[in-house]
This record gives structure tokens, sequence and C-alpha cells, in this order.
């Protein structure tokens, strides 16, 4: 009879050890030999959410989940089972969200903005050019204006030195190369002399650039020969180096 109590006070210990089984939820020891269907419920779900591919994305949900876990059972433990039923629902709660958690969405990179526009291809932007449909091959300054050395001439001469001959030569590789632009050469003089025969002066030393031109290969008819006299001056008169600016002949893009 001894026997049997033993055997059957064993068998009531172990219904009681298993009645609460493990000794702890969350880290906080059990006081009683059952615990509420909570305690279990909410520990499955946590430990499958963190064992899913959404919780890699999402550890602070994870992490947040078993300290509400946590919280409630040191809640329920303290007399407040309907608090602690909340608690725990939330972090069941969190721990659902984790698990659905998704990788960050990859940004699409953006376009680069488009380059400025160069719309005549002379290096110097629309917005900054001051010369639009500067033909091509021409050199250009900052603004993306054509630039074209003056040729100066001896007094009351209208032979083309040799210095000045590249310069011609260069404007005259555009012009081959844009068979539709023109020119217009301006020839001028300083003030030395009347202005009738200042005014045939000029006009011999723009025709004679333009007579190198032609003898170049470039059409007469793209090539138009002007003479200003003395009105024009880009100097003083009143000295010898100004004078020598001034006995020239330009040459322009007719547009």
């Amino acid at each position: 009879m001894m026997r049997w109590k033993l055997v059957l006070s064993a068998f009531v210990l172990l219904f009681v050890m298993a009645g609460c089984a493990p000794s702890s939820h969350f880290g906080v020891t059990d006081k009683a030999m059952t615990c509420p269907a909570d305690f279990e419920e909410t520990e499955a779900v946590i430990s499958a959410a963190e064992k899913s591919e959404g919780a890699k994305y999402c550890p602070e949900k994870i992490r947040r989940a078993w300290e509400l876990a946590r919280e409630g059972a040191e809640i329920y433990w303290a007399g407040c089972p309907c608090e602690a039923s909340a608690v725990l629902a939330e972090a069941r709660e969190l721990a659902k969200q984790a698990e659905a958690c998704q990788p960050p969405a990859k940004k699409t990179p953006q376009p680069p903005p488009p380059a400025p526009k160069d719309s005549d291809g002379d290096g110097v932007i629309d917005a900054k050019d001051k010369c639009p449909n500067t033909p091509k091959g021409a050199t250009v300054n900052a603004e993306g204006c054509w630039v074209i050395p003056a040729v100066l001439f001896d007094t009351d001469k209208t032979e083309i030195k040799g210095i000045y001959r590249s310069g011609i030569d260069s404007v005259i590789d555009v012009l081959r190369d844009n068979p539709g632009v023109k020119m217009e050469i301006q020839g001028h003089t300083d003030s030395r002399g009347s202005a009738a025969y200042n005014q045939r002066l000029s006009e011999r030393r723009a025709e004679a650039v333009k007579a190198y031109m032609v003898a170049r290969g470039i059409s007469a008819d793209r090539l138009t020969a002007k003479g200003f006299g003395s009105s024009r001056p880009v100097a003083g008169n009143d000295n010898e180096a100004g004078m020598a600016k001034n006995r020239r002949a330009e040459l322009l893009h007719i547009r």
C-alpha cells in the first residue's frame, strides 16, 4: 500500500511540474503551476516570426515583440491578467508584422540631368552664347562669337602683309566647310587725307581681301566688300599706334 502511495505521489509531482513547463516564460519565472494559454501562443508566434524571412528586414520589431511579451508576463504575475492579455496580443501582432516585412524597395536611379544644349556645337552652351549659329570650325570666344583678327595695312597701302594671311586663310577654311556662310569685308582708314580719298582707300582695302579669298576658291557672291573711310575708328588718330589700328579690314559673318 505504501508503495502505491509513493508511485501516486510521483505522478502527481510530474503532473504539477508539467502543468507550467517550462518554469519561466520570456525570462520571467512562473509563479503558479498553471499558466495562461496566451503565454504559449505568444511564444510560438514570436519564435516562428523570428525564423521567418521577414525578420531579417525588421529585427527591431522582433526585439520589441520579445520585450512586450516579457512585460506581459510580469504584468500577469503582478495580478493584472486583462492588461497582460492586451500586452501579449500586441507582442503577437508585432511579431506578425515582422514576419510580413519585405526587403526595402530598390531605388530607381534618377537619370542624369540633360547636358546643357549647344545648338551650334561651338563649345559655348546656348544659355551663354551671344552669337548663335556660329559656322562649324570657327574659333569662338567665351561668348560664342567668331573671332577673326583684323587685317592691318601700312599707310596709304592696300597690300595684304604676310603676317595677316594665315588669319584670312582660317576664314577661308571655315567657308569651305560651310557653303552657306557669307562674309562682309569692311575696309577702314585712319584720319589722314580727305574723306573722299579715305572712302576710296577703304573700299580698295576691302576689295583686296575679297580678291585674296576669291583667288583661293571662295565664290565672289559669298563676299561683300564695303568701305567706311575713317568714320569708324577703333583707336585714337592722334598717335601712330592708334592710326595703325585704324588702317584695317574686318571680316564679319553675315547672318
